[in-house]
């Protein structure tokens, strides 16, 4: 992790001529233009205003609610750190039961409904970098919570490298190809080195 990003962040800002960088606004106006005009030219600038802000009021909407998911569920049974906590615990104390049921290849689909939450705030043309979000860690800590198995010999920090690679390629990598494909400025130095973190993180997991 380190300052290596940061310091590339800022570089890029640095660099990136006058005129290159939109705001979130002008962005989601590009984009709602793509989309009304649909190949028969860029609609009007009010139109596309109008539906910019249509989509953020959607995508606000989507966050209110994914709050909103859990609400009623205790930490226990929806903290993916508790969790990863819960199941190292259980492979440090009863290694043959956690692999007669098979716990290595279900815990990812465990963890796949408060992971995909947590990456419905994650915006990879601002913040490329996976391994700086909240899921990210709770897993490496659960991982290595006291009492579980982690920490341990070359299988195990294999296993929990699995595990990160099998949600970020899952879950993550689908989010940053549709990012790529509809919203990605490619002239953008800054988008790219986000692009770059993000496509780096999922070829080489560094945990």
């Amino acid at each position: 992790l380190g300052a290596a990003p940061d310091a590339a962040r800022e570089e890029a800002a640095a660099a990136e001529p006058a005129g290159w960088t939109t705001s979130d606004d002008e962005g989601e106006t590009c984009l709602a233009a793509a989309i009304l005009g649909g190949g028969g030219g860029a609609p009007p600038p009010a139109a596309a205003a109008a539906a910019a802000r249509a989509l953020r009021q959607q995508a606000e909407q989507v966050l209110v609610a994914a709050d909103d998911v859990f609400a009623d569920t205790a930490a226990e049974f929806c903290a993916v750190k508790q969790l990863v906590g819960r199941f190292s615990e259980w492979r440090a104390t009863h290694p043959p039961s956690y692999r007669d049921a098979f716990l290595p290849s279900c815990l990812p689909t465990i963890l796949a409904p408060l992971v995909r939450l947590q990456l419905l705030r994650w915006w990879p043309l601002e913040q490329g970098s996976m391994q700086s979000m909240e899921w990210y860690s709770d897993v490496v800590q659960g991982w290595d919570a006291p009492g579980g198995a982690g920490g341990g010999d070359a299988a195990d920090d294999l296993g929990r490298r699995v595990l990160l690679a099998q949600l970020s390629c899952k879950l993550g990598l689908p989010r940053l190809k549709h990012v790529v494909a509809h919203s990605w400025r490619v002239h953008s130095r800054r988008q790219g080195v986000e692009v770059r973190h993000g496509v780096r993180e999922l070829v080489c997991p560094l945990v």
